[in-house]
């Protein structure tokens, strides 16, 4: 009896040190806690291009935050936009069809911070690519240090209370096209995707 209760008890201890596979270390959308002194940063102006063409964009959500109270400033919260335009399903080229950026504590330079560095490892963008046929063939991308790099730089402007960012990133990808219009055969191949942007705040 003893050692079948042992057996049952090794059992339990087994079950309860499995992990659910949601709570496997995947990139979440969590902001991490900012000074209680932080400043609200409101949203002036905003360009994007995708491959040298300027997108047509619209803002999704901006939650951003700022502590000014240092020397060296700290940007909490996130941004969203989301294209304007209908993605053609026979474009045959990689297209940007979102982007949400989350920042945690990343300071304010206008040295180019590689996201998800050992440095920032809790700030990423999260891209949301068409691959040239349709949204079967959609992917969700998220930046890296290798192969999808996203660099952002800043410019403050104490004076005016006003916060450029920049972004500058590429996006590795295979992008897929119709290779024979009579029998709809499909074919892929490496492409390169460039998304640079420049968003204007006030506080």
């Amino acid at each position: 009896m003893k050692k079948l209760y042992n057996i049952l008890l090794i059992i339990m201890v087994v079950l309860a040190s499995c992990e659910s596979p949601l709570d496997l270390d995947t990139p979440r959308d969590k902001i991490l806690p900012n000074p209680i002194d932080s400043i609200s940063l409101n949203i002036v102006s905003m360009t994007l291009e995708a491959s040298g063409q300027l997108g047509s964009f619209k803002l999704v959500s901006a939650m951003l935050e700022i502590d000014t109270s240092s020397k060296n400033p700290l940007i909490w919260g996130s941004l969203e936009l989301e294209t304007n335009i209908k993605t053609n399903l026979s474009s045959g080229k990689l297209e940007l069809s979102s982007l949400f950026l989350l920042f945690n504590n990343v300071p304010v330079s206008g040295t180019p911070l590689l996201l998800g560095s050992s440095n920032y490892k809790d700030s990423y963008i999260r891209y949301h690519i068409n691959r040239g046929i349709n949204t079967t063939y959609d992917m969700i991308i998220i930046s890296d240090v290798s192969k999808n790099k996203s660099e952002i730089s800043f410019s403050l402007d104490r004076e005016n209370k006003k916060l450029w960012v920049y972004l500058d990133a590429q996006i590795h990808e295979n992008r897929y096209f119709i290779s024979d219009n009579n029998t709809n055969l499909i074919d892929s191949i490496p492409d390169v995707l460039f998304v640079k942007g420049r968003f204007q705040f006030k506080y």
